[in-house]
């Protein structure tokens, strides 16, 4: 249950990590990889800088990214299930291609270009989200 809001971290690099329940809002740039898949799971990262993150393979489950900054990030094959919000984020450019993202929320995200490829969006409610040239080839 560790409370981050506001603390540099940048650049940090996280290797199998499980941050359940940590809130990071407002923090810095946070890259999340490894072998285990590290876990991001019930974390809240409202508003935090993830432009450019390497989330490929995490766990996302449960985890609030509302207003979180996405822009050009990878969440190649991301765990993003159970109820995860990605409302009025900017996740331009992002890679959520081969990611299990059923009944995440993208509520008035700006989606311009990200690609969805071959991802499951079952129950996925993208309302007032911008996906003008996003990607969705294959995705069910």
């Amino acid at each position: 249950d560790a409370d981050l809001r506001g603390v540099a971290i940048d650049d940090v690099y996280l290797h199998a990590a499980d941050l359940r329940r940590a809130a990071f809002s407002g923090s810095g740039t946070l890259f999340a990889t490894g072998v285990p898949p590290a876990s991001l799971t019930d974390t809240v990262l409202t508003s935090a800088d993830l432009s450019f993150a390497t989330l490929d393979g995490v766990s996302i489950d449960h985890t609030r990214l509302d207003e979180a900054n996405l822009t050009n990030a990878s969440l190649h094959r991301a765990e993003m299930k159970g109820f995860s919000t990605l409302d009025r984020a900017e996740a331009r450019n992002a890679s959520f291609e081969m990611a299990s993202l059923e009944h995440t929320s993208f509520v008035q995200a700006k989606l311009q270009g990200a690609s969805f490829r071959y991802s499951d969006v079952t129950g996925c409610d993208f309302t007032g989200a911008d996906i003008g040239g996003a990607d969705f080839t294959g995705a069910r």
